[in-house]
């Protein structure tokens, strides 16, 4: 009987762990008197008007969905497996539309969940463990960080570690540190951070570190990054072992950095050429319109940092890429488009003649299009594919040769 009492407890404390409830907030429409449990109120529930009353609230295992408007919060987790979420991660407006202000204060002190889909503008960013805070490991993706000080801070402290977070299709802004890793010197393990596909953008080539990495215990792995803007991109200080950490440092793209790769220690420093290193590019990574027509770089609503079809960042990830949390990019569209995953958070898109999308318009467009000459989408033969010409008219004729001609021999830089 007690063995029986045992078993039955077990599967219902297993049971009660692994639920978990979907939470609401709502700058507009919310009360934090209510418990959060529905969007709207419905007579009994109804959505929480802070995200920390929404934390506070909140179990391991919960989903916070955060409503656009702007919250004039600092974030604590509390250390719990939670995701605070906006409400449609995959939309870059929605993103942008939800923003947590923490003035120049914490920021976010996050757990060991995740943070997706979120605008972060304050001073701090968003800190995985602090001198105080054991260190954590969240997923941080597809977030807009935008912030005074520091982005990310990813520190372990005494007799903790190492920790493994995993930074993602984010865009990063800062003045001081883009991603900061750090542990103190009796910690167990380093700041392990897995970052790939962000965009990390700094104040200028005056000042700030792009990534920093301090003490010898981390080693990070950083992929498909545009990392720019920067007096110094990446920047080894106290370390050891720097030739394998390197390594792990791959397919990213530095560019208009005053020192792309350097080793602080010791002084005066080691400067390392990463052009060609590992697959780094040091080019123009080639944005639509990285400002905006307002020449602010700042106003995130009107940037474009799609990658035009010669960016050099196009089919120049890792070519061994593993899909992660995140299986889209910031258009919502498949991570990898071409063949191969593209460096940033935008998956490019080829010239509307590169019918094949090869990269190349040459004469297997021409042969693609004379098989279906004259066909229109009426045809069981038809290829909406060939229909190049502008805008596309449901027929192939001298219009789609028009727009072949026009691009003829065309070839992206990424093109083999």
């Amino acid at each position: 009987m007690l063995r029986l009492f045992v078993i039955c407890l077990i599967v219902f404390c297993s049971a009660i762990s692994c639920y978990s409830r979907d939470m609401f907030v709502n700058r507009s429409t919310g009360n934090d008197s209510w418990d959060g449990l529905a969007s709207v109120w419905d007579g009994v529930h109804g959505p929480k008007d802070t995200i920390q009353s929404a934390i506070d609230y909140s179990s391991d295992g919960d989903i916070i969905q955060i409503a656009p408007g702007i919250y004039n919060e600092d974030i604590d987790m509390l250390n719990k497996l939670i995701t605070l979420r906006s409400s449609d991660p995959d939309n870059f407006q929605v993103v942008l539309a939800t923003t947590i202000n923490g003035g120049d204060s914490a920021g976010i002190i996050a757990s060991d969940g995740e943070i997706r889909g979120l605008t972060i503008s304050s001073g701090k960013g968003i800190q995985c463990g602090t001198y105080s805070v054991d260190g954590t490991s969240p997923t941080i993706a597809q977030c807009v960080i935008d912030t005074k000080y520091r982005g990310i801070t990813n520190y372990v402290p005494y007799h903790k570690g190492p920790t493994t977070p995993v930074i993602e299709n984010n865009i990063i802004r800062s003045s001081l540190h883009g991603i900061k890793l750090d542990h103190q010197f009796y910690a167990y393990g380093g700041a392990n951070a897995i970052i790939r596909n962000n965009i990390i953008i700094g104040p200028g080539t005056d000042r700030g570190f792009g990534l920093f990495i301090r003490m010898q215990k981390s080693y990070p792995i950083f992929e498909n990054n545009i990392m720019m803007n920067w007096k110094y991109g990446i920047t080894f200080t106290y370390n050891v072992d720097v030739a394998n950490k390197l390594a792990s440092m791959q397919y990213n793209c530095l560019w208009s950095n005053q020192v792309n790769c350097i080793v602080e220690n010791p002084s005066p420093g080691t400067i390392i050429d990463v052009n060609g290193l590992n697959e780094n590019i040091t080019d123009d990574p080639l944005f639509a319109d990285l400002d905006g027509p307002d020449n602010d770089i700042s106003t995130w609503h009107d940037n474009d940092i799609h990658l035009i079809v010669d960016s050099p960042c196009i089919n120049a990830g890792n070519p061994y890429f593993v899909q992660g949390s995140v299986f889209v990019d910031i258009d919502g569209q498949d991570r990898v488009r071409l063949g191969r995953v593209d460096i940033g958070v935008d998956e490019a898109e080829t010239l509307t003649a590169d019918i094949n999308l090869d990269g190349k318009v040459d004469l297997t467009e021409f042969a693609l299009i004379s098989t279906i000459w004259q066909k229109t989408s009426a045809d069981i033969m038809w290829n909406p594919a060939c229909d190049i010409s502008n805008p596309q008219d449901d027929v192939i004729d001298i219009q789609d040769i028009e727009q072949l001609a026009e691009h003829w021999l065309w070839q992206a830089p990424w093109a083999k």
